[in-house]
């Protein structure tokens, strides 16, 4: 059951549940609550320290592994092939895109050029 990441039981019917996803488990859909099943497809990025993005769409979210801090240009380049990786295995093109506000955000400016597709 496990890919190498930790994994639980949580309770006397030995359910199990992911403690830490690591990278054994992205990008495994997550299923979204009711309300969020309909046909528009988003992306949406975090902050800079921490970057990660997110696909959603048809009541499912797929979220990126960390692809660490933005200022460092082979965490933005890993940024962008992943997110081009995620596009293509999953042949999505978003309708919306959500970003921070603040535009000195590295992954704000990455928001916007993906605008372009």
């Amino acid at each position: 059951m496990s890919t190498g990441s930790t994994t639980a039981w949580c309770d006397s019917t030995g359910t199990a549940f992911r403690c830490c996803g690591a990278r054994g488990f992205a990008p495994e859909p997550l299923a979204l609550p009711a309300g969020f099943d309909g046909p528009v497809r988003a992306l949406a990025a975090g902050g800079d320290l921490k970057a990660a993005f997110c696909l959603a769409g048809d009541g499912n979210a797929l979220l990126s592994q960390h692809l660490g801090d933005l200022d460092e240009l082979k965490n933005h380049n890993a940024w962008r092939q992943a997110l081009g990786l995620y596009r293509s295995l999953f042949d999505t093109k978003p309708d919306l895109i959500v970003a921070d506000r603040n535009p000195g955000y590295r992954s704000t400016q990455l928001m916007l050029l993906c605008r372009r597709w």
